[in-house]
């Protein structure tokens, strides 16, 4: 079976529950055979999901008319030859210092908004946010930073 990733950035619209949106998209994923995660701040989404070409381009066909998003950006789209998501349908990475303190690793001169990430370091940056989520990731004492 073929895989893709899809990564994008889009603007939130005001008043989105993003726990709400979290659980819908978690069981849409489930069945569609998409895994994945969110990382929101503030007004922006960033989200990284796998899963068959056809299933990430039907997600993306419903993305880019849900009102719930605007101005949304592919950041990458590109085959993959495994799942990095494969136990998360959707996991949902809460902004914190150490979420942060990787986002600046990867991005040391993008402001803090999650749509001027450099489409470059998407892939490696949930990665990182990944490992810190299942417990194997560094810290901020691993990271010397303060």
């Amino acid at each position: 079976m073929s895989l893709e990733r899809l990564i994008y950035a889009s603007r939130r619209s005001a008043g989105v529950d993003v726990p709400a949106l979290v659980a819908q998209a978690a069981r849409h994923n489930e069945a569609a055979g998409l895994t994945g995660a969110l990382a929101t701040l503030e007004d922006d989404f960033f989200q990284y999901l796998e899963g068959t070409p056809q299933s990430v381009e039907a997600l993306l066909r419903k993305l880019l008319v849900d009102p719930r998003h605007s101005d949304l950006k592919v950041l990458e789209r590109r085959a993959i030859p495994r799942r990095l998501f494969g136990q998360w349908r959707m996991a949902h990475l809460q902004w914190n210092a150490d979420t942060e303190a990787i986002f600046r690793i990867f991005s040391p001169d993008a402001r803090l908004k999650l749509r001027d990430i450099d489409p470059a370091t998407c892939a490696p940056m949930f990665r990182a946010w990944l490992a810190l989520l299942e417990g194997a990731g560094p810290t901020l004492k691993d990271m010397n930073v303060k």
